[in-house]
Order: C-alpha cells, then structure tokens, then sequence
C-alpha cells in the first residue's frame, strides 16, 4: 500500500489501514506486512469504517506492538532519536 506508515511510526501519529482491496492486493503485487497482524492501528475495510475511526480519538491499546515495530524497522535506538531532533 503506502509508505507513509513509517512517517507514521516516526511522527508517533494514529495508524489507520484502510483496506478495501486487500484481497486483490496481497496477490498482486503482495505485501511486506500483513497488516491485520501488525496490530499497531485499526483495519478497516470501507469507508463508512473509515469515517468512524478518523473521527475517533487515538486509543493507545496498540502502544507496545506499535514500539516493536518502530524497534523493528529502526533498527537503531539513536537512528530514532537523531530523526526525531532533526523534525523538532
């Protein structure tokens, strides 16, 4: 889908997978991640969900997965931090 997840990640902002086409997707071309598994935002699949969760606040049920998973892709604890000081 979008690499705006890792801008994400690093602006420490609410993750929505909207996935409508997931089915067709994971085919062709294919995923790096399967999002349902992921479980550092909600999934959801039409735009009425869509409209429900953006409106909502964020709820911070997935704050550990959503740690790993930053520690994951940023591989370095100060590759995090040096990011973050350049954005501020």
């Amino acid at each position: 889908y979008s690499g705006v997840i890792f801008d994400f990640l690093l602006l420490n902002r609410k993750i929505i997978f909207y996935t409508p086409d997931i089915k067709n997707y994971k085919k062709n071309p294919g995923l790096y991640f399967d999002t349902e598994k992921l479980r550092i935002g909600p999934t959801v699949k039409n735009i009425k969900e869509l409209m429900k969760e953006l409106k909502t606040k964020p709820k911070y049920k997935h704050r550990n997965e959503i740690n790993k998973f930053r520690k994951q892709i940023f591989k370095s604890e100060n590759c995090f931090e040096n990011i973050m000081k350049l954005i501020k």
